[in-house]
């Protein structure tokens, strides 16, 4: 079984069922050459495919469906090239619809000729499909169409534009309005100040007059959801052992992604005048009687939610906050703590409070954890958007730990 489908690179792929055994005879399907004459298919044993059938002039059938303009006139184009290394194609439609892929997989037919690439490798993780790439071909251009504006000038706060839902070409939809400077960039964000120092850095880069930009500091669950529902374009997170099967069961049923960006160990940040802050490193026996700070996740979360690092920890006091400036003031009013990254912006937290690496003991042997951000599945970030991600990296990239992941000093440099 073979598939043609494309991509948004310099070239589309076509694409192939893993049970097909002759990747020659499905590369005879990625004609490129402009001239019919110059399609050079010597090179290919068709008589060796096991695809279609064999006629009666000698020729190797295969059946195919593919779409009407261009596909099918390219097909027709090659036709003599492909009859002159043994090869028919047979065309059982010139439309492909929702069946086209089950129709590839089931062997009904040999090849489709229609579908990007990363649409087809969604398809496949969704529905247990071996349809695989066999070759570059064309890339499909894309428009914005009205029959109401006729230049994107026109268009209004408030007007609905309706764009397609697929993997690939959602992502080229919002690249045009993008472009056109008529789409918002956002971010959702647990209580990171290294994700709102990245931000600031951005808008400052930036022509702030054309674009509208949302930073949300929030809950676990709400940083997905507001990717989930394309609020904002990336959320950042963190994995660890504890929670790791959990989320990423969530992203995966809420089709999200997580992307690696640093990984780290626990740190103890407190108010620098704390009884603690002087010490090299912190552990829970050090921690009893003050109290530990939490941001609040919600009556209808669990502990797999908790922003903080170690949250299953029995402790005698903890008090919930909301937001990032009522934390640091419980940290300086109440001697009260919290479990982080250790990755601070002192620009915006200011500088009156330390991180102390937090020491492993043998009831909490594992204290490590994996920063990342989210987005949708398959879904390629714009330009803000990457831009965006390069400044969290130029910010985790410049942080300066003594010796290893595994030290028990504290940060000298905290970003």
């Amino acid at each position: 079984m073979l598939a043609a489908c494309g991509q948004t690179t310099s070239t589309d792929n076509s694409g192939a069922s893993q049970e097909s055994s002759n990747e020659n005879a499905s590369d005879a399907l990625a004609i490129t050459d402009t001239q019919v004459h110059d399609i050079d298919l010597s090179a290919y044993d068709i008589s060796q495919s096991k695809l279609g059938t064999v006629n009666s002039d000698g020729l190797r059938e295969i059946t195919a469906i593919a779409d009407l303009t261009p596909h099918s006139e390219l097909l027709e184009y090659v036709e003599p090239a492909l009859e002159a290394a043994g090869l028919k194609v047979v065309l059982v439609a010139t439309a492909a619809d929702a069946t086209t892929l089950e129709k590839t997989q089931n062997g009904e037919i040999d090849f489709n000729f229609y579908g990007h690439w990363p649409y087809v490798n969604d398809q496949n993780e969704t529905n247990g499909f071996t349809i695989v790439n066999a070759g570059d071909i064309h890339v499909e251009p894309i428009r914005a169409y009205s029959d109401k504006y006729t230049s994107a000038d026109e268009i209004q706060d408030g007007d609905v534009v309706a764009i397609p839902n697929d993997a690939t070409n959602e992502y080229r939809a919002l690249k045009i309005l993008e472009n056109q400077g008529l789409i918002t960039f956002g971010v959702s964000t647990l209580h990171y100040s290294f994700a709102v120092k990245a931000f600031v850095e951005l808008a400052e880069s930036l022509d702030t007059a054309k674009y509208d930009f949302a930073i949300r500091e929030s809950r676990t669950l709400d940083v997905i959801e507001d990717v989930r529902k394309k609020r904002s374009e990336i959320g950042i997170l963190y994995l660890n052992d504890f929670n790791r099967v959990f989320i990423k069961k969530l992203l995966r049923q809420k089709e999200l992604e997580f992307h690696h960006l640093k990984s780290c160990r626990a740190y103890v940040y407190l108010w620098k005048k704390h009884p603690l802050a002087d010490r090299t490193k912190i552990n829970f026996d050090d921690l009893k009687g003050y109290p530990c700070l939490s941001f609040e996740q919600g009556d209808e979360s669990s502990f797999y939610m908790a922003e903080e690092v170690l949250s299953t920890e029995d402790y005698d006091r903890v008090i919930k906050a909301c937001d990032r400036a009522t934390m640091l003031n419980l940290m300086k009013g109440l001697n009260g703590y919290t479990l982080c990254s250790g990755i601070i912006c002192e620009e915006l937290n200011g500088d009156d409070f330390v991180a102390v690496p937090f020491e492993d003991d043998r009831i909490q042997t594992d204290s490590s954890m994996e920063i990342g951000y989210i987005t949708g599945k398959h879904i390629s970030l714009s330009s803000i958007g990457q831009m965006y991600i390069d400044e969290i990296r130029k910010y985790l990239d410049d942080i300066e730990e003594q010796g290893s992941e595994d030290t028990t000093e504290p940060l000298k440099k905290i970003v």
